[in-house]
């Protein structure tokens, strides 16, 4: 058999580089997000129950979106 021949190709060779403008908002996103959660969390250590309250339901809402993702994970192999 010729060389190569009816070996698995790499799948890195079909995929195109990685570039930083097909992801700006995903990064911005990100980044926008931790500045608004830095903010809310010196507001709520300033003593405000409000932001306190706020703080739960984002972390409760990031853990429930990341065991989903465990979940759907396993699920899927």
């Amino acid at each position: 058999m010729p060389e190569g021949v009816g070996e698995p190709e790499d799948a890195w060779d079909e995929r195109e580089p990685w570039r930083l403008r097909d992801h700006v908002g995903v990064i911005s996103g990100m980044v926008l997000g931790l500045i608004a959660l830095a903010v809310l969390s010196l507001i709520a250590a300033a003593g405000d129950p409000g932001a306190f309250g706020i703080l739960v339901v984002v972390m409760i809402g990031i853990a429930l979106i990341f065991f989903g993702g465990q979940l759907h994970k396993s699920r899927s192999r």
